[in-house]
């Protein structure tokens, strides 16, 4: 009998450290999902600022064909 409550000791104090690893698991995944939506929102916003970036740089380049309005002095 006494062998059998040991046995059951045992097995009680695994499942309760498997079911807190799984609790430790379960908040990994949700911050794992949390840094992976925070990543995929600062690579849009970097996608955007260089968008952004190249459309300036475009309109300040002058266009083909058209001469600039101040000729440089010579």
């Amino acid at each position: 009998m006494q062998r059998l409550r040991a046995a059951r000791c045992r097995l009680e104090h695994r499942l309760t450290a498997a079911v807190q690893e799984i609790g430790t698991l379960r908040q990994f995944e949700l911050r794992v999902r949390i840094l992976e939506a925070d990543l995929a929102r600062r690579d849009r916003e970097i996608a955007r600022l260089r968008s952004a970036s190249e459309e300036r740089a475009r309109e300040a380049e002058p266009r083909a064909g058209i001469a600039p309005a101040v000729s440089p002095p010579t």
